[in-house]
Parts: C-alpha cells; sequence; structure tokens
C-alpha cells in the first residue's frame, strides 16, 4: 500500500499545529506574549481586572501600575537619577563611586560589592 506524500504532510502539520494549539486553550503551553496559559486571550484579562474592581482583591496590580512602582531597574544609569533628582552626593552614599554617569546602577553596585537588590530598595525609597 502507498500513502500520498501530501497527504502525510498535511497530516503532520495538522498533528503539530493542532496540538499546539489545544495545548495553549488548555494551559500547558505558554509562550512570551500568551497571556499565562490562556492563550492570549488579553480580553480575559480585562475581563478579570474588571471584575476584582470593588472586592477585597481590587489591588489588582496591572503592568503600568508595576513599572511606575519600581523606579530603579536593572538598566538604569546613573545619570537617570541625576535627572530624577537625586543628587550625586546621595547616590555615592548608597551606591559608592562610579566612575560615569553612563554607568549602570546594577553594575556600580555589583563593582562595589553591594547587593542590587538592596540598593535598589533604598534608591525607590529616596525618589518616593
Amino acid at each position: 500500500m502507498k500513502i500520498n506524500r501530501l497527504i502525510v504532510a498535511i497530516s503532520v502539520l495538522i498533528l503539530i499545529f493542532g496540538g499546539v494549539y489545544l495545548s495553549q486553550k488548555l494551559g500547558f503551553w505558554q509562550t512570551k506574549n500568551s497571556g499565562g496559559g490562556r492563550g492570549g486571550d488579553h480580553e480575559t484579562e480585562s475581563l478579570e481586572h474588571e471584575d476584582l474592581e470593588g472586592t477585597e482583591n481590587s489591588e489588582y496590580i496591572t503592568e503600568e501600575d508595576h513599572e511606575s512602582s519600581e523606579l530603579v531597574t536593572g538598566s538604569t544609569t546613573v545619570k537617570d537619577l541625576l535627572d530624577k533628582g537625586i543628587s550625586s552626593e546621595q547616590i555615592i552614599n548608597i551606591v559608592g563611586e562610579y566612575e560615569n554617569e553612563d554607568q549602570l546602577i546594577k553594575d556600580v553596585a555589583t563593582q562595589n560589592g553591594l547587593s542590587f537588590g538592596k540598593v535598589k530598595t533604598s534608591l525607590n525609597e529616596l525618589m518616593e
């Protein structure tokens, strides 16, 4: 019995893509932008947020809220802090000496033997 190559190729593609699709819908397959295993259904996320308003869980944090609460990140430079109004002396007191304003705060902390997490927390408290 001879099997048509076209039928085999189409069957394989259907199995692969069908399996991925089904896995996404069941929450087993998660990609970076898939919405946490819901198959990228961003409409569901916004509905969940609306459902939480007025309940005890209404402290739902959106991405914008999270970004604004963390003022210092791994890509923050010394210049960024100076632009936000923190003086050079305050930066040196928390992070230590730095070579130039284009250095990442994370790198300065590491070079000075400090934990970036603690430095980040101190700088964020200073900016609040």
